[in-house]
């Protein structure tokens, strides 16, 4: 029997689970980005929605993308930092994914405040608090 040290990563159960991780992960986002664009070369109305689902895809594919690339870097190990390694440029690249336009934060805000119903609705105006005089009366 080979001694553990010696074995390729494929066969040890951490690194089948982190590459297992991944590959659900990537085929999540593979059928989020499909069922989005499908929806839309099918002219599917989801009415006030749309930016919504879009941007959703965006941000679902983008950090999910950089979750992919950390546990495909946990399994290579410090050999995926030297730049002959195709994870050294996926590690940076996949890190410029949450502020493309439209940012994770914006994006974030434009999908709760749709799924709210309050994406175009005027802010409200702040509280003011009541005088300190008048609240002693």
């Amino acid at each position: 029997m080979a001694d553990r040290r010696t074995k390729r990563p494929a066969h040890h159960p951490l690194a089948q689970s982190n590459i297992a991780e991944a590959a659900i992960k990537l085929d999540a986002i593979q059928a989020l980005v499909e069922r989005v664009a499908a929806d839309w070369c099918n002219s599917v109305d989801h009415g006030a929605q749309w930016p919504a689902k879009i941007l959703a895809a965006k941000v679902f594919a983008a950090d999910t993308a950089r979750e992919v690339v950390d546990l495909a870097t946990k399994v290579a190990g410090a050999g995926s930092l030297f730049r002959s390694n195709e994870l050294e440029r996926l590690y940076r690249d996949v890190r410029a994914g949450g502020f493309h336009p439209a940012s994770s934060d914006a994006s974030h805000e434009v999908i709760g405040k749709t799924y709210l119903g309050v994406l175009d609705a005027p802010a409200e105006a702040p509280r003011e608090a009541a005088p300190i005089a008048a609240a002693a009366e």
